[in-house]
């Protein structure tokens, strides 16, 4: 699917989305759950769908875009979205890696989940999850040195996993980046998506977000698995 499918197919869901609410009218509250990975959209396509869904006042508490064509301009839409969604329905997830965003489009998304007052989420105290990896970053380090100077608290998830029982994101943080240190040299954030292997060692460093510092570690085989985002079946 590209933009051009993607856009027919927004045309075609706003005529529906009248019949759909009317019908099932508790999607304004459980929201969409969207997954549009492994394909060829870019921002027209998305920055349409989210057109559509705010215009029937359909929440979208996940969002599944990766490996597809999305650069910084799609940063925009979902910077104003996460200032504007409904303060009741904040989005719990966005998976948008092996994508094209680079290091001031990442640290835009990070400062505006910081800043939106929705994270760490009222009710479940959860912050939003981020899944950046395999982008255009060319120091990502640098990406969180910055919103930690800020003030901006981001957890880094030690390698990628989260456990429930021994979280501290009930300490006030606002985005959770799983893998985000896993950043390929410049130029090959979409090498997979056109049959090339080539990629750099996948590593991931735990991060204290309450000390703020950085250390280096192999990951470990469970790194592989990409983990569920919370909260993520009760949004389906």
């Amino acid at each position: 699917m590209d933009n051009a499918d993607l856009l027919r197919f927004c045309d075609w869901l706003d005529e529906q989305m009248p019949l759909v609410v009317n019908h099932f009218p508790y999607v304004k509250k459980s929201g969409a759950y969207v997954d549009l990975s492994d394909n060829e959209i870019g921002t027209d396509g998305l920055d349409k769908l989210f057109q559509v869904l705010r215009g029937h006042r359909v929440p979208c508490v996940v969002l599944k875009a990766y490996r597809n064509s999305i650069d910084d301009s799609f940063v925009d839409t979902l910077v104003e979205y996460l200032y504007t969604q409904p303060e009741a329905f904040p989005m719990h997830g966005i998976h948008i890696s092996h994508n094209d965003i680079s290091d001031k489009g990442a640290f835009r998304l990070i400062r505006a989940a910081a800043q939106c007052g929705h994270y760490p989420r009222l009710t479940t105290r959860l912050p939003l999850w981020l899944r950046l990896e395999v982008n255009a970053l060319t120091n990502p380090q640098k990406v969180i040195k910055d919103a930690n100077n800020e003030g901006f608290t981001v957890c880094l998830m030690q390698d990628g996993l989260c456990s429930r029982e021994k979280c501290d994101h009930y300490s006030g943080v606002h985005v959770q980046l799983p893998y985000f240190l896993n950043q390929p040299a410049k130029g090959f954030a979409n090498l997979e998506q056109f049959g090339a292997s080539q990629r750099r060692q996948t590593w991931a460093a735990p991060y204290s977000s309450s000390q703020g510092t950085l250390a280096p570690k192999a990951a470990s085989p469970a790194a592989a698995a990409a983990p569920e985002i919370p909260g993520e079946t009760e949004a389906r």
